[in-house]
């Protein structure tokens, strides 16, 4: 077509007097051009007068037609698109206008791509803010840090309906799926509802997954096996366990699954397969690997030391169970400031000293917790343990001990003032988050 002399000073925006001129030069009528692409003359009329913008489909039907070519295609995606036209631009080529036209489109769709509707200052504060709840968990009451969770897993999950680079939008994939996952937790162990955990860890699960963040994707898995776990469904939560860890190669998410499902192999008197879970998690520590996160969703060493004495206990094995929890003590008091895990690993160890006959040294663990104010703080674990401690004190063997007769009297206490910690809204529905 480069012969025609239409090809000449054609205005790309003026599509509809390129038409007229191209069906001329084609010796075709309005009517001819109408049976040739099954529209109707009327409607291209108007598109030649410019009353009409043409579809992309009509162009192409024209550009057939009219043998074209190319020529009208080459104006098309400017035309008929929607997008502002390239005012005064005059081709002296078909081809150049093709060419022309679709480096404008992909320079307007990567001007759309470059936008996005978060800052990564923002995306900063939110990570800090959320890195505040999870630390806060480990100590202070419950209520406000759930609507604190709340509200930036909104903000996370909102920012997600805009417009974001891809790395953005992982970061915020991840917050929201942290989020959840905190929920999951407070609805599982203070409120005891596995329905609604078992949502906020589906949605952590499938957030992690769009983060492209393993680790979060292994925290995901170790909620849904502890949720099961503390619906006492313990061979669902040791093979939801054992799942998530198959393409674990070591670090501290490995150790965690491991641990859990070391757990509640024990629960089910599974020997063997708690002591193979366990060797797993102490051979996952050796090796460095991604964490999911800090506070309530970290996995300190203590922490991993704990349940494994916890497993011991479970299977009656006394003097391995109190060396662990010994151990979870002393490690707990230099790395991990959470008064729910010191209460759970006092509790146990104290049951190891009663399941041994040893009642003066389970006093002696559980005096610092009974006798100190959890000052709002829900410690759920040891509060689950209450009823194995009495049972365990009203045994024969310590029938006519004043010891024991006492211990039950501040366990009971204890146990009637965590039915209410925790759930304090204070003056506030929730805290400003950091800036």
């Amino acid at each position: 077509m480069s012969g025609n002399p239409h090809n000449e000073g054609i205005e790309v925006a003026d599509i509809g007097r390129v038409i007229r001129e191209m069906r001329t030069v084609a010796g075709m009528s309005l009517s001819d051009l109408a049976k040739a692409t099954h529209y109707s003359k009327g409607h291209l009329s108007r598109v030649e007068n410019g009353r009409d913008v043409p579809s992309l489909a009509l162009v192409r039907a024209m550009d057939g037609a009219l043998a074209a070519n190319g020529a009208l295609i080459a104006i098309a995606p400017v035309a008929t698109s929607g997008l502002p036209v390239l005012a005064g631009l005059t081709m002296t080529n078909y081809e150049e206008a093709l060419m022309m036209a679709t480096a404008d489109e992909s320079a307007r769709h990567g001007r759309r791509a470059g936008n996005s509707n978060v800052e990564d200052g923002q995306l900063d504060r939110l990570e800090a803010a959320l890195n505040h709840v999870a630390i806060d968990l480990l100590t202070e009451p419950l209520i406000p840090l759930v609507l604190d969770a709340r509200q930036i897993r909104d903000e996370a999950f909102n920012a997600l309906a805009g417009r974001q680079y891809p790395r953005q939008s992982r970061r915020l994939y991840a917050i929201g799926a942290k989020a959840c996952g905190l929920l999951a937790g407070v609805a599982a162990d203070r409120f005891g509802l596995p329905d609604a955990a078992t949502r906020h860890a589906n949605v952590t699960a499938t957030a992690a997954d769009l983060a492209e963040d393993p680790a979060l994707h292994a925290w995901a898995g170790s909620l849904h096996s502890t949720i099961a776990f503390w619906q006492g469904r313990y061979q669902t939560a040791a093979t939801i366990a054992q799942d998530a860890r198959a393409g674990l190669r070591g670090g501290v998410e490995l150790a965690r699954l491991a641990s859990i499902e070391a757990r509640a192999w024990a629960k089910l008197g599974e020997r063997s397969a708690m002591n193979a879970a366990l060797d797993v998690a102490r051979a996952a520590r050796e090796v460095e690997g991604p964490s999911a996160g800090v506070g309530v969703i970290a996995y300190p060493l203590s922490n991993q030391v704990r349940i494994a004495g916890t497993a011991y206990l479970w299977v009656n094995d006394y003097v391995r169970a109190r060396i662990e929890l010994a151990d979870a003590l002393s490690l707990l008091t230099q790395e991990y400031d959470s008064r729910a895990h010191v209460a759970a690993a006092r509790t146990d160890l104290a049951l190891a000293h009663l399941y041994s006959g040893e009642l003066d040294a389970a006093a002696e663990v559980l005096r610092p917790l009974l006798n100190t104010s959890t000052a709002g703080s829900y410690l759920g674990g040891a509060a689950r343990r209450a009823g194995s401690l009495i049972e365990a004190l009203r045994i024969p063997r310590f029938a006519n001990s004043a010891v024991a007769h006492q211990l039950v009297s501040d366990i009971e206490e204890f146990t009637a003032a965590q039915a209410s910690n925790g759930g304090a809204t204070e003056a506030r529905s929730h805290r400003e988050l950091p800036r």
